[in-house]
């Protein structure tokens, strides 16, 4: 272990906390008066990174339960996220369908309706949302670290990002990853992504954490678009097959613009065989240095 660190641990915890609690509160009001893209989407990445740190805190000390206190926040999470996923389909076909200049009014139009619907539950459990339960949630686990040396903090932060890393390590020389382990992958880079960012906020981070960050960002990005157009196509694919809802006009745009998704859900795979690559690259490049 390192000497005494200048900075103490828990205040960076803290701040942490208190920063994503802050813009979570903020976005819920706003989309209480008024719901955006923006607003839903802010909601839901400030509490993914509450979520995350929570977990932190449980890896550090076995008797906080993570799960049980994040359960409100969690709640109005679960029911941004429809919300959040028309919005995603929104864009995606607005933008690629201008771009190839394809008539999908009538299919805007239902995704529109279908946003509309969603929102009633999220704006029911935003309103209802219990503010003090943050309170609560930052009490409780300043309470379970307050007897925690700052040494000790870090050296359990620091075994967390190596347990972290370990679960995509054991990937490395698969000469072809399954949509499964691409999910897992793209769910666990943004998790050690959010571990890093507390870490850099404590004393003595690592010279090299902005490269493993960089390295794990460009892998989630590609996944996270890949995995955009792969439920882009798939609920396009439904529409289609519903015979209510399929479309009058435009039949040929339909299947020009499913072809499309797949061509870039293609494209993504390719950005994201390079991205990882480099990660793992990165990953064994330390691993001999540690040895």
């Amino acid at each position: 272990m390192s000497e005494q660190p200048d900075r103490n641990v828990r205040a960076a915890i803290t701040g942490y906390f208190d920063d994503q609690a802050e813009r979570l509160l903020k976005n819920r009001h706003q989309s209480l008066i008024a719901i955006t893209s923006d607003s839903i989407h802010d909601l839901r990445v400030a509490a993914k990174r509450m979520r995350a740190l929570l977990s932190l805190i449980q890896w550090i000390d076995g008797r906080f339960d993570a799960r049980a206190i994040f359960r409100p926040v969690r709640k109005l999470f679960k029911a941004a996220g429809p919300v959040r996923d028309i919005h995603v389909q929104l864009d995606i076909c607005r933008s690629e369908s201008a771009t190839m200049k394809l008539e999908l009014s009538e299919y805007i139009n239902y995704l529109i309706e279908e946003e509309l619907k969603s929102r009633d539950k999220y704006l029911r459990r935003a309103d209802a949302f219990d503010v003090a339960a943050l309170s609560h949630t930052r009490g409780t686990f300043s309470k379970v670290l307050e007897d925690s040396p700052d040494n000790e903090l870090l050296f359990r932060i620091d075994q967390r990002l190596a347990d972290q890393l370990s679960e995509i390590t054991s990937l490395i020389g698969h000469s072809r990853l399954t949509d499964d382990q691409r999910h897992h992958i793209r769910i666990s880079t943004k998790a050690i992504r959010y571990t890093l960012e507390v870490r850099r906020l404590c004393p003595n981070p690592a010279p090299d954490l902005q490269a493993m960050n960089d390295r794990l960002r460009s892998c989630h990005q590609a996944l996270g678009l890949w995995h955009d157009f792969l439920i882009a196509r798939a609920r396009l694919l439904d529409y289609l097959r519903n015979d209510v809802a399929r479309p009058l006009i435009g039949a040929d745009d339909f299947v020009a613009f499913a072809r499309h998704l797949q061509q870039r859900e293609e494209d993504q795979l390719r950005d994201f065989d390079i991205a990882w690559r480099q990660l793992c690259d990165l990953i064994l490049k330390d691993q001999h240095h540690s040895e």
